[in-house]
């Protein structure tokens, strides 16, 4: 039994997003569920990869817009190098990409 709440409580630990300087951080196994949790709401997701200097220069921005946002809407990012499947069926073609979900979906 005991066994059995230690394999949930890692399987929650590994699904639950942390956050960085107020931005949500996603990860292909969660990033559905992540966006449907902010159904109505939506959610921003910047597709980046950690090489990319055009990315490195948005992140203190997009933490800053995260911090200003925070209860109006969030702001995620997802590793697009370690989630190339799910960036590509996005459109991602390209580093920093910024996209809206609403519902579900690309706005």
């Amino acid at each position: 039994m005991r066994a059995l709440a230690s394999l949930v409580a890692l399987l929650v630990a590994r699904a639950a997003a942390i956050e960085e300087d107020g931005v949500l951080v996603l990860t292909a196994s969660n990033f559905q569920n992540k966006v449907n949790e902010q159904y109505d709401t939506g959610m921003m997701v910047e597709f980046y990869a950690p090489w990319c200097k055009h990315c490195q220069a948005l992140a203190p921005v997009y933490a800053e817009a995260a911090q200003a946002l925070k209860g109006d809407v969030v702001l995620a990012k997802i590793d697009a190098t370690q989630a190339q499947a799910l960036a590509q069926q996005h459109g991602v073609t390209g580093y920093p990409s910024v996209k809206f979900f609403k519902q579900g979906r690309v706005i």
